[in-house]
């Protein structure tokens, strides 16, 4: 029989053995947590199984002595089951309780109530029978049952007492999956989960999976809550807000079309019908559209022309027409908004459907190359057809490149508002219709304003200046050369003075008789208004009775042929014996000429006569002779008066705006005394019935009273 000693030290080291197993166990179990829960229970039971299989201990006699274990086992990693060695262990009820046991003894066990899950504080306090436990997994810990681990599904500890095991459900929406979670919000619902637990869950099932407040909805196509809980898709003008793949989007709806991911209308003239784009318009246009295609609407004074807005007022579109006003030539085309018209160009006038030039007046007065005796001379015009008034150049020089001052008048004459200055004044000017000014100048005429004016208001006299340089110039008669025909000579004055050299030298065009051309040469004034002096010659013996020749003045100087040639009325005889320039007797702006034909005594008829200057045939168109009857003479003493011998212009010695003449009566008969006869100027002609006689204080006969004359 085994000693009591060798019997104890064997069960205490068996003893020691199983519970170094259950420690180990129970701490592989805490501290590797990758370890199935069933494994350190397995190795548990296989211990205890052990225990309980182990054979009956041999007798005292028969058992080696055995030496005691050390109190510490080194116990290798040991797969479940743990194998246990096949020891015999003596039956615990058999053996003796005392000191042999070093941890309690349940029933015929000596267990580790501190670590034994079974026997868990006390004898019989099985944490496996706990409540909402899985046994397996339940562990004793320092004589405390430690379900942590141990809680079925749906189970937890909640309290604060180890012996209520896991008594909590938490599968409910107060408890979820632990003891202090609670399913609110977008999670109300508590459901199993991963790994056999349970957790908050929304509650929805596809397609409406998530939990919007207390709705499940589908978050990809939701347009309320799209993507995310409240994410709403915003309402769109022209579309209906749509949800795909978690995108917001829009669904235009008719009458509209989607452009850049909006709802534009397809009347918009921004997106017309299926554009995207604005409908263009052009100038002065405005886009529409039809709801299919673009357009444009012209503006207010406008009107369509194919693509383009062309304006009512227009000439190129007048009206509500595309084509261009036509307009006459020398016009431009005009346009009232409605209808066509046209407007002359400047310098022309309207007359009819025609425009015509604005044709130059004809000046009338002073006369060129007159004298004026006021400082502000009337000057007067004729207006051409078609005109109401005229535009004034004063001018220092002929060709008017220095314009000293411009007058605007209307009608027919105009006064300076201001003294012109002493000299030689040139003028001109441009006929007007209303505020449009002709082009078109008149001729330059000059005339001379004296240093000191007079109250009256008129002209008188000439200049010789044929080439209207501003300088007088010398005309010169020689009847006859060493029985040579006569001729006369023009001397050109100049700054330095007269030249001694004449510029022009004329000779009688009726052969190589002795006709005496040269007996008689004066200034005929401007006979056809050319605004240059003219040169009147006279041949007493020309053609037997007399003639006189008339050469025109230019800016080149005397022409050197006559222009016309002034013939006697019948019975004249000495025709030429005087001429002289007569002024402008009629008033018409030209310049007439006045000869005498005293005719030899006994038997011709004496007389002087009236040529009217003209632009179109000077001196060769109108006249009218001048005659003086003394009252009781017979017709022998009257052709023995000598009327006609001198002849002269006076200028206008009544004022009234006309030339007047005086012819020079030398009588040689007894029966009449010598004079002067004056033949008053008047519009239309000379008055051919002497205005006035002079005579000396005390005539006498035989004085040759008249016999020169002077203005």
């Amino acid at each position: 029989m085994l000693s009591s000693r060798g019997v104890s030290a064997r069960t205490r080291s068996f003893q020691r053995c199983v519970a170094a197993l259950a420690v180990c166990a129970a701490a592989c179990a805490q501290g590797n947590p990758d370890e199935p829960d069933g494994a350190v229970t397995d190795v548990v039971t296989e211990v205890d199984a052990a225990k309980a299989d182990a054979p009956d201990v041999p007798s005292p006699a028969d058992a080696p002595d055995v030496v005691d274990a050390p109190s510490t086992l080194d116990i290798p990693d040991v797969p479940s089951p743990v194998d246990v060695p096949d020891v015999s262990v003596p039956d615990e009820a058999a053996v003796d309780a005392g000191p042999s046991c070093a941890f309690a003894m349940c029933g015929d066990r000596c267990v580790d109530t501190a670590t034994d899950p079974r026997n868990c504080g006390a004898c019989g306090n099985d944490c496996g029978a706990l409540p909402g436990v899985d046994p397996s997994r339940v562990a004793c810990r320092a004589g405390a049952c430690d379900v942590a681990s141990a809680c079925l599904a749906g189970r937890a500890h909640c309290s604060t007492n180890p012996a209520d095991g896991c008594e909590a459900d938490v599968t409910t929406a107060s408890r979820c999956g632990s003891c202090s979670t609670a399913c609110t919000g977008d999670s109300p619902v508590c459901g199993p989960s991963a790994g056999g637990r349970y957790a908050c869950q929304s509650g929805c099932v596809a397609p409406t999976s998530t939990r919007c407040g207390s709705t499940c909805v589908d978050t990809t196509s939701d347009i309320v809550h799209c993507g995310a809980c409240g994410r709403a898709c915003a309402p769109a003008t022209g579309g209906v807000p749509t949800c795909a793949a978690s995108v917001c989007g829009v669904r235009c709806v008719s009458g509209y079309h989607s452009c850049g991911g909006v709802c534009a209308s397809n009347a918009s003239v921004d997106t017309c019908g299926a554009a995207c784009a604005p409908c263009p318009a052009p100038l002065n246009g405005s886009a529409t559209c039809d709801g299919t295609a673009c357009g444009f609407a012209c503006n207010a004074g406008f009107h369509r022309c194919g693509s383009a807005c062309a304006s009512d007022t227009s000439p190129s579109t007048c009206g509500a027409s595309c084509s261009p006003c036509t307009a006459p030539t020398n016009a431009t085309p005009t346009c009232d908004g409605t209808a066509c018209g046209f407007a002359c160009n400047s310098g022309f006038t309207r007359m009819g459907s025609a425009c015509v030039a604005i044709a130059a007046p004809r000046l009338v007065a002073p006369l060129s190359t007159a004298f004026v005796t006021s400082r502000r001379p009337t000057l007067r015009w004729a207006l051409a057809a078609g005109t109401d008034g005229a535009q004034v150049d004063l001018c220092r020089d002929r060709a008017c490149a220095m314009v000293t001052a411009t007058l605007n008048a209307t009608g027919s004459s105009v006064t300076p508002s201001t003294d012109i200055n002493a000299g030689l004044v040139y003028w001109r000017v441009r006929g007007a219709v209303g505020a449009s000014r002709g082009t078109a100048n008149s001729p330059v005429w000059q005339f001379t304003v004296l240093a000191r004016g007079a109250s009256v208001d008129t002209s008188w006299g000439t200049a010789l200046d044929v080439n209207g340089d501003g300088y007088s110039d010398l005309a010169v008669g020689q009847p006859q050369v060493g029985g040579q025909p006569g001729r006369a000579f023009v001397f050109h004055g100049s700054a330095s003075g007269a030249s001694r050299t004449a510029s022009a030298s004329l000779t009688g065009p009726d052969g190589s008789g002795l006709h005496y051309f040269g007996y008689s040469v004066a200034s005929a004034g401007d006979v056809n208004g050319d605004g240059y002096a003219d040169v009147v010659v006279g041949a007493t013996d020309a053609a037997s009775d007399g003639r006189a020749y008339v050469y025109l003045g230019g800016p080149s100087g005397l022409a050197l042929e006559p222009s016309v040639v002034l013939t006697p009325p019948s019975g004249a005889r000495s025709f030429g014996a005087s001429v002289s320039g007569a002024g402008d007797v009629d008033g018409d702006g030209f310049s007439d000429v006045v000869v005498g034909a005293p005719g030899p005594a006994g038997g011709a008829t004496n007389t002087a006569v009236i040529f009217y200057g003209s632009a179109s045939s000077p001196l060769g168109g109108r006249s009218a002779a001048l005659t003086w009857v003394a009252s009781g003479a017979t017709a022998s003493e009257r052709q023995n008066q000598r009327l006609g011998e001198t002849v002269s212009s006076v200028g206008d010695v009544n004022g009234d705006g006309f030339a007047d003449v005086e012819v020079g009566m030398p009588s040689v008969t007894s029966a009449i005394l010598p004079g002067v006869v004056v033949f008053r100027g008047a519009r239309g002609g000379v008055v051919t019935t002497a205005e006035w006689l002079l005579r000396e204080d005390t005539a006498r006969v035989g004085t040759d009273f008249g016999a020169s004359l002077a203005p």
